[in-house]
């Protein structure tokens, strides 16, 4: 971060009063400025994303009606029940296809049967754009620096543009149709919209694609974990 500072907290003691003190180190404020920069959006977007994180001020905050939204419907309930049952009927037994698997399992989970990664060519970019997110966030001529992250973004983008054009958040999640309609409220353009919703997938799966792969491996690597988890599937099926 050129002409930036960063602060290491390695104390837990630290840690603790950190959180305890919010609005002296705002994370909601670096989110939205992790946002604002890794999806490129426009100045205007840019602006209300940043204006009133905390939702504490006068006036409209897109970023903590966000924020609102998503507690609640990613909390125990009907829409998150949804969401985890697609994703989990989308698992197959193929390690060496995890992270396609877990991408479609969890993407189809959110968008709906016009899910933009169903093209392998889409899924291909958003995988170059997570993996050059560092590069993307220092923002210093990404086309050149960060090349593969740069066009992998733009792809995704003109993906999203064209499903929300088809209104495919309408039969998409819960969390998918509120984030639209959130930010639709708040006047993001539909290029901001599509941009913002592009660089969602890294929440919803950089995490995801590793933690499922080793939860696998460490299922397979332990004969009597295995064997638990098999036992207690045979009772739940019928075996023919």
């Amino acid at each position: 971060m050129p002409a930036g500072k960063a602060y290491v907290v390695s104390s837990p003691d630290l840690a603790l009063a950190v959180q305890r003190n919010p609005k002296a180190l705002s994370f909601w404020y670096l989110e939205a400025l992790f946002g604002k920069r890794l999806a490129a959006i426009s100045s205007e977007a840019g602006h209300k994303i940043m204006t009133n994180v905390h939702g504490e001020e006068d006036g409209p905050s897109l970023f903590w009606d966000g924020i609102t939204f998503l507690t609640k419907v990613l909390k125990p309930g009907p829409g998150l029940d949804a969401m985890n049952r697609v994703m989990v009927q989308g698992i197959s037994k193929s390690l060496d296809e995890i992270r396609h698997v877990i991408t479609m399992a969890t993407t189809e989970s959110t968008y709906g049967p016009l899910n933009p990664y169903k093209d392998e060519k889409v899924e291909e970019a958003f995988w170059h754009l997570s993996n050059s997110a560092s590069s993307l966030l220092v923002g210093i001529l990404p086309s050149l620096f960060a090349r593969e992250g740069f066009l992998g973004r733009e792809k995704v983008t003109t993906a999203f543009e064209r499903y929300f054009e088809a209104g495919g958040y309408k039969d998409g999640s819960m969390m998918t149709q509120g984030r639209y309609r959130t930010t639709l409220k708040h006047g993001l353009s539909p290029k901001d919209i599509a941009r913002f919703e592009g660089v969602q997938g890294i929440t919803i799966l950089s995490n995801t694609v590793p933690s499922a792969f080793w939860t696998i491996y460490h299922v397979f690597s332990r004969p009597s974990v295995l064997q638990n988890i098999r036992d207690e599937a045979l009772s739940l099926l019928t075996v023919d």
